[in-house]
């Protein structure tokens, strides 16, 4: 009796170490990065709930696994289940050294630096087993860690970005502001990583021959041609260009509850909302209200992709830096890493867009064409005639990198291109080719959305403006999005083309025009004050 309470007191032990190591070599490394990368969670539409249950799994779940290994191998022979828990403890501190070893060895140059700094992080794992094995002070000191854990989740929910997350959005005032007639529809496209050079032609104006459908846009509307972007950064862009506020605060989040003053919320109590969102979380449709979600399913695909994605995140937090080429990128995406979706797609598109997603698949015509193809298609099958005007938005991935679609939407596989720097003239160089390839599946996509609106009668009366939140360079050898004076138009000058209600004919306008300006702008053209002050101004006042 007295020899299995001891056995249990040690296995008890036991997976208090392997509880309070697992924290150290898994959970504080992913929930560190993860906390001060929360957009992560805004583009898996991640709620306080889903927050809890990812963070217990993330630091109950492999301890969990391990005990129960260790168990097993317990339920074999004492000796076989003191093995299982020896390697364990071995391969938690081999996790445990790698990251710190890859910060100091990293920088040797060569093909042997990954095989350097995992040989070197089995050698500290090895003393550091031996001396748990040995010491009996080591294994005292590991078991006061065992309250690590805890210490690590109240860490993880006090990061300014998991806070924000945790609480509620303010309710936005919903009052009816419009008293006058009938007003217009309003269509915003904001493309991503385009720089307005790319559409030119040699003349200053709009190539027609790559790009027919911005060509016949601009024809009319009208082209700021020197616009510019309010931020570099997709997560500062965007709020500015539905908020018209220049970006201050870095830590807000791109979510309704860091911007509750938006054109969406201006514009719903008397405009019907189509909005997809491929990053952010700033602008709910009105389908998301219409459609009825499956609650336990959506919940349990939420914390799939999340698992999923903090896997591949935790991959490179302890692969060695010259073998993270052979892990799915991370670089410059949002979602869906393991799938290869990266580049701002996020592993559950949100609610609201997933029955139009779902009919655009099932159609023959688009097998083979990209996801972001797809979720515009899907956008454009969205917009529909009504009783109300609408609100219709969509800030598409189009046409970030990586550059894999044809101006057919058909996909090709080459490298993803996501690095911050060009390593020279020729790989520039053919950066743009793929850039101007996947800007003619866009051009393409516009001209499905400008005959979507002409059928349902719309486009006549509509306010419709395209842009980019951003641009890029292709500077041999020079940074592709820190602007500097030798690439600064590339990045921050983006195309802006505003076609007003009944206009038919295209103006070309030198006016330094902002990002900010956008919402200003729709508020005059619906001859409308906002409710709250803005930066900006309109793009035709005085």
């Amino acid at each position: 009796m007295q020899q299995r309470e001891s056995e249990s007191l040690g296995a008890a032990w036991r997976a208090a170490h392997v509880l309070a190591l697992s924290a150290f070599a898994i959970a504080q490394p992913l929930l560190d990065i993860l906390g001060e990368n929360a957009s992560f969670f805004v583009v898996r539409d991640t709620n306080p709930l889903d927050l809890i249950v990812f963070s217990l799994i993330v630091v109950i779940g492999p301890p969990l696994v391990l005990v129960s290994l260790t168990a097993i191998g317990s339920a074999v022979s004492r000796r076989a289940g003191w093995f299982v828990h020896v390697a364990q403890i071995f391969l938690l501190l081999t996790l445990m050294a790698l990251p710190i070893l890859d910060r100091i060895l990293a920088h040797r140059p060569g093909e042997w630096a990954g095989v350097v700094v995992m040989g070197a992080a089995l050698s500290v794992a090895a003393v550091g087993t031996l001396v748990y094995l040995k010491a009996t002070a080591a294994r005292m000191f590991v078991s006061l860690l065992a309250p690590a854990p805890l210490v690590f989740l109240v860490v993880f929910f006090h990061s300014t970005g998991v806070a924000q997350l945790m609480r509620d959005a303010p309710a936005p005032d919903l009052q009816n502001w419009w008293t006058g007639g009938p007003l217009a529809s309003v269509v915003l496209v904001v493309f991503d990583e385009i720089p307005v050079t790319s559409l030119m032609d040699a003349g200053g104006g709009i190539d027609r021959t790559l790009f027919p459908h911005f060509a016949a846009f601009a024809s009319e509307s009208t082209w700021f041609r020197n616009a510019s972007t309010s931020h570099t950064s997709t997560r500062s862009a965007l709020p500015a260009i539905l908020s018209g506020k220049t970006p201050s605060d870095f830590k807000r989040l791109p979510t309704q509850a860091d911007h509750p003053r938006t054109l969406c919320t201006w514009l719903r109590p008397t405009h019907r909302i189509v909005s997809f969102e491929s990053m952010m979380r700033l602008c709910p449709s009105t389908q998301e209200v219409e459609e009825a979600p499956p609650t336990m399913s959506a919940f349990g695909a939420r914390i799939g992709g999340l698992s999923s994605d903090a896997v591949v995140v935790y991959a490179h937090v302890v692969t060695p830096t010259s073998w993270r080429d052979l892990l799915p990128s991370i670089a410059g995406g949002w979602g869906d890493f393991a799938g290869g979706g990266g580049a701002g797609l996020p592993a559950r598109p949100a609610f609201g867009q997933r029955s139009a997603i779902k009919r655009v698949r099932e159609n023959p015509e688009v097998a083979g064409e990209s996801v972001r193809g797809i979720r515009f298609r899907a956008f454009v099958e969205s917009i529909r005639p009504g009783s109300t005007p609408g609100l219709y938005f969509h800030h598409t991935m189009l046409v970030h990198r990586p550059w894999l679609e044809l101006p057919t939407g058909q996909v090709y596989a080459a490298p993803g291109m996501m690095e911050a720097r060009w390593r020279d003239a020729e790989e520039a160089g053919f950066g743009y080719q793929r850039h101007l390839l996947s800007l003619g599946y866009a051009d393409r996509m516009l001209g499905l959305l400008v005959q979507r609106l002409r059928e349902l009668g719309i486009y006549d009366d509509a306010i419709v403006i395209l842009t980019a939140d951003h641009g890029i360079s292709f500077q041999a050898e020079g940074t592709k999005r820190s602007a500097d004076q030798t690439n600064m138009r590339e990045i921050i000058g983006v195309p802006l083309f505003v076609k007003r209600s009944g206009q038919t004919r295209g103006n070309v306008s030198d006016r330094n025009v902002e990002s900010i300006d956008i919402l200003p702008t729709v508020a005059d053209l619906l001859g409308a004050a906002l409710p709250w002050r803005v930066d900006g101004v309109s793009a035709f006042g005085d």
